[in-house]
């Protein structure tokens, strides 16, 4: 049986991450108690705090423990966040610490569902290692730490013990590929099932909308993209001089939108 902790950080934290990450592993285990299995995982939510207010005080979350008296945890997961990422990294640093030791000393496994990549990356483990996160945070996350290996059109990315997941909800994707690694192919299929979740989604692009491909540098594109995203206008080919065709915007719009 595999010891987990749900981190509760300090923050703008995403409820339906603690919740959906707790509550899908809880299930897995009762699925197995009534196959007469053992359970497959404990799972605890450790943070700073025993009463812990989310989403402007509406979600109130109760964890088992204080961090600084944790451990011996096999996987430690950190939520992901509703808000820019520079507060969340500055008020944790205590937690980010106490990560990099279980994962150094003790070889606790380190996961995130979401901008909780940002906690990890925090460590310096990241560094030349590959993750993921959501794709509105690509360009803040390769500011902030250019030594990971970010590839922000996976879903799941698993780098030897370091899981990092997609943005929002599809960030459940991360705890559906545990479930199939520790438990197998079938239950992670039934938890696919239940919680109406596509376990064979491999990408996130699909998702992405303008706002990530507005930097660009080809001006004309950039504003063509801006025009197109406000409405204002119908055609993008007048923002070149005239002598110019449609064909080389033609062939830096895709690039733009779909690099």
């Amino acid at each position: 049986m595999r010891k987990i902790a749900i981190l509760v950080p300090k923050g703008e934290v995403m409820p339906s991450a603690v919740v959906g990450a707790y509550l899908l592993l809880k299930q897995v285990n009762e699925q197995l108690a009534s196959m007469g299995q053992p359970p497959a995982f404990e799972v605890e939510l450790v943070g700073h705090s025993v009463h812990n207010r989310l989403y402007d005080g509406a979600i109130s979350v109760k964890t088992h423990r204080h961090y600084a008296r944790a451990g011996g945890y096999d996987l430690i997961i950190v939520p992901g966040f509703i808000c820019e990422m520079e507060a969340p990294i500055r008020e944790n640093a205590g937690l980010i610490n106490w990560m990099h030791r279980q994962y150094t000393e003790h070889g606790t496994e380190l996961g995130s569902m979401c901008t909780g990549v940002f906690l990890i990356a925090a460590t310096g483990l990241l560094d030349g290692r590959k993750c993921t996160t959501h794709w509105a945070f690509e360009q803040a996350f390769r500011q902030t730490f250019p030594k990971a290996n970010l590839q922000p059109e996976h879903i799941v990315i698993d780098d030897n013990g370091l899981y990092t997941s997609g943005g929002a909800y599809s960030s459940l994707n991360l705890i559906l590929y545990l479930v199939e690694k520790f438990c197998g192919k079938d239950l992670a299929v039934w938890a696919s099932k239940v919680f109406q979740i596509d376990l064979d989604r491999r990408s996130q692009k699909r998702f992405a909308i303008f706002q990530q491909q507005k930097i660009h540098v080809d001006d004309p594109v950039t504003r063509g993209m801006r025009r197109a995203c406000t409405g204002a206008g119908t055609s993008v080919d007048y923002e070149y001089p005239q002598r110019t065709t449609n064909r080389p915007l033609d062939r830096s719009f895709p690039e733009a939108v779909c690099p």
